[in-house]
């Protein structure tokens, strides 16, 4: 590469750099390497207090798979619920109340098979 293609080529790379920083400036004359400014946070439409719990729970699990942190269960998971839920109530908070007050050393696991006895 000769001298002058070296030079041409500096000053196109000047003349780039320029452009760039003019474009990146802020009208005010700070840097723009300074802290961000948050933005404005979306305001829902309905009050949260007009909202009946179901329905609160409901737009959290749309807003938590919108995002994807939680995905739709397994139809094994749909399975095992439905058998839980055609239990009589009395039986299910009868194995809740076990399950919170066994104590230390009796396992979850051999509660699960007692009960599956």
């Amino acid at each position: 590469m000769t001298m002058k293609q070296l030079e041409q080529k500096v000053a196109a790379i000047e003349k780039r750099l320029a452009k760039l920083e003019k474009r990146n400036a802020r009208p005010n004359g700070h840097k723009t390497n300074g802290a961000r400014t948050t933005r404005a946070r979306h305001t829902p439409r309905v009050k949260p207090t007009l909202l009946t719990e179901q329905e609160k729970q409901k737009r959290v699990l749309e807003f938590l798979r919108a995002k994807g942190k939680i995905s739709e269960p397994t139809e094994r998971a749909k399975q095992i619920a439905a058998e839980w839920m055609a239990r009589p109530e009395e039986e299910r908070e009868r194995l809740v109340q076990k399950f919170r007050d066994s104590a230390p050393n009796i396992s979850l696991a051999d509660i699960v098979i007692e009960n599956r006895r």
